[in-house]
């Protein structure tokens, strides 16, 4: 009898330490959910156009957004003439602000996050650079964001 009372007892200790765990748990998951979406994320359409036979474009940058916090830049290819080879994130003032020095390209109809330290290293608008590979007769169309929300 004594032996089911304590019994008991610890197992309802238990439950009360697991609830409050569990409150703790959700209560910290939705407030680091509202932070991810301060950022700027949402899509800015990309379109540049470039075609001449004797003039080699071989830089293109978007222009210079305002980056809110520390998540990926974020780029979808969704009407490019073709692949970009060469993307880097940098910063307002152009400082490469490429996460280790990687440089990524992305196909067509394909959609990437793009690592980057803007956030970090305490500047407030970032870039995408390109090269865009044919220099001569260059169509990029993309979607892009500064930030993201990460998965």
């Amino acid at each position: 009898m004594i032996r089911s009372k304590i019994f008991k007892g610890v197992i309802i200790t238990c439950m009360v330490l697991m609830i409050v765990a569990g409150a703790k748990c959700v209560s910290e998951k939705t407030c680091y959910a509202t932070n991810i979406y301060e950022g700027n994320y949402h899509d800015i359409q990309f379109d540049f156009e470039y075609d001449h036979d004797i003039c080699e474009c071989t830089d293109v940058c978007t222009t210079a957004e305002k980056k809110k916090n520390d998540t990926s830049a974020y780029i979808y290819n969704n009407r490019s003439a073709a692949r970009i080879p060469a993307i880097r994130v940098k910063s307002g003032d152009f400082t490469d602000c490429t996460y280790k020095n990687i440089v990524q390209s992305c196909e067509l109809g394909e959609a990437k996050y793009l690592l980057n330290t803007v956030y970090e290293s305490g500047f407030d608008k970032a870039m995408l650079w390109m090269d865009p590979g044919n220099g001569f007769h260059v169509r990029l169309h993309f979607l892009w964001s500064p930030d993201s929300i990460p998965l």
